[in-house]
């Protein structure tokens, strides 16, 4: 679909030397939308006739589904589809074989983007007219009648698309709000006449029809300079009639797997309380019934022997509340991601992010906090930051993500004594003002870049103690002039020299 902004320039341009006169007979959009596309599940006219998304193979058209695109399978259609539209055409506009005359008139749903996404649905009423002017004719006025209103085009000249004017009208961003559709100039939703359109739709999208008048009467006619005035009575209209079958409320919370020995798939639904609600992925995982809670929510934990094929398999999701349409949802599995700690050391100037992905594999997902920078080994130090960001999400090459508010801590670090004893013992003892849980003090050979000697916890009160013995000769610092550091969990770092003091 072309961009929005270039489209309504585009209309804009064309109403320069446009005058427009339309009704618009929408009357109600559904309260609210269907689980499984997203999208209202029905439009009702002025005259009380509802309409559904159009999406029977044999008498709508809409495009295909998009292989590969998860989403697009799930609704069933590609970039576009309809709630209803009429087209209809006139050839050899002022005798000229070449030259036709389009006219479309449409409840459209589309997306933000083109391809299909959860959360990109927009909607709208279009009214299209192209017109091809054939050479020789006077530049003059156009007047163009359709079921709905009336359109005007002066000074136009002789060219393909002559006459070229879009005007869509409804909501393109998302969220989108659907009832904006109602006030565009589409409606009411004429039925084919002859041929009778097949039961439960207003046509058969195929088959070149006569039409239910509208304000404006039933014909597409084109009236411009040298005589010319032509029209038709016929147009291929599609549309299917709201059946008032809604589908199983079903929204799907979290799908997510671990793998380890076993692996494991966790899925959380809401749906109508008492509701049958399953999972599958045939063939590793059968139909599982979803215990439910009583109040709509739903979970099933499944434990699968071979985690293998876990990382990207797609589940679906069924409910049926054995009174409406059952709903079927499909979702890819992704890596559950815990940010563990996401803090802001002021003292320091540094940001520390932790975190884990359930995926156990070797090797293990890639986990990134954006353009901070890569976790290595779940640990992420961002040093020398000047303004930190108030949140970090952390992303998993395996799909998960997750995202915690930064914690912003001052710490003083503090060593008090520092002695090499007899058979390689080092003994540090010092404080933090960050005390436990969660502060682990490591203690360097030589400077904070040195290799590391060894580690311990600050406990409850601020004190921590290191006391190693049996330290290997190539970490050993001397007993006299030789330096040692102690890094804390948050980034912060004191040096000394032993003897210390």
């Amino acid at each position: 679909m072309a961009n929005n902004l270039l489209r309504v320039l585009a209309m804009v341009a064309l109403l320069l030397g446009t005058g427009q006169t339309a009704y618009g007979a929408l009357a109600a959009v559904s309260p609210g939308v269907d689980p499984v596309n997203g999208y209202p599940v029905w439009y009702q006219d002025t005259n009380g006739r509802a309409v559904e998304l159009c999406l029977d193979p044999a008498n709508c058209l809409f495009d295909p589904v998009v292989p590969g695109n998860l989403f697009s399978e799930q609704i069933g259609f590609g970039g576009e589809a309809f709630y209803w539209s009429a087209e209809a055409t006139i050839d050899g506009v002022g005798g000229d074989a070449g030259s036709s005359a389009l006219l479309v008139l449409a409840l459209e749903a589309a997306f933000l983007n083109e391809d299909p996404a959860p959360g990109e649905q927009i909607l709208f009423g279009r009214i299209r007219v192209r017109v091809d002017v054939p050479a020789g004719t006077p530049v003059g006025t156009w007047t163009i009648d359709h079921p709905f209103g009336q359109l005007v085009f002066n000074n136009v000249s002789p060219g393909v698309r002559a006459i070229n004017f879009t005007e869509d009208i409804g909501c393109f961003s998302a969220p989108c709000d659907f009832s904006l559709a109602l006030t565009s100039n589409v409606g009411p939703l004429l039925a084919a006449l002859s041929p009778a359109p097949p039961a439960g739709f207003l046509g058969d999208g195929a088959t070149p029809s006569t039409i239910e008048p509208g304000p404006n009467g039933s014909l597409f006619r084109i009236r411009g300079p040298g005589g010319i005035d032509q029209f038709t009575p016929l147009f291929v209209v599609q549309g299917r009639l709201f059946d008032g079958v809604l589908a199983t409320p079903l929204s799907i919370q979290r799908a997510t797997y671990a793998r380890t020995n076993p692996g494991s798939v966790d899925v959380f639904a809401t749906s109508v309380p008492g509701a049958s609600v399953s999972v599958s992925s045939l063939p590793l995982i059968p139909q599982t019934a979803m215990a439910d809670d009583g109040t709509g929510r739903f979970f099933a934990h499944i434990q699968v022997a071979d985690s293998s094929t876990l990382q990207g398999r797609v589940v679906t999701v069924s409910a049926d509340d054995g009174v409406n349409q059952a709903s079927a949802l499909l979702r890819e599995l992704v890596d559950l991601v815990k940010v563990t700690k996401a803090v802001f050391n002021l003292s320091s100037s540094t940001l520390i992010v932790e975190a884990s992905s359930s995926d156990k594999a070797t090797p293990p997902p890639n986990l990134s906090a954006g353009t901070l920078g890569t976790l290595l080994d779940g640990r992420l130090v961002v040093t020398s930051l000047a303004a930190p960001p108030p949140f970090v999400t952390v992303t998993s090459s395996a799909g998960g993500s997750d995202t915690a508010s930064v914690e912003v801590v001052s710490e003083t670090l503090t060593i008090l004594t520092a002695r090499r004893r007899i058979g390689g013992r080092l003994v540090v003892t010092g404080t933090s003002t960050i005390p436990a849980p969660g502060n682990t003090i490591a203690i360097h050979l030589g400077d904070g870049s040195g290799p590391v000697i060894g580690t311990t916890e600050v406990d409850s009160l601020g004190n921590f103690r290191f006391d190693q013995r049996g330290i290997p000769r190539s970490l050993r610092p001397a007993a006299r002039g030789g330096q040692i550091t102690a890094v804390s969990s948050f980034g912060t770092s004191a040096s000394v020299v032993l003897p210390f003091p």
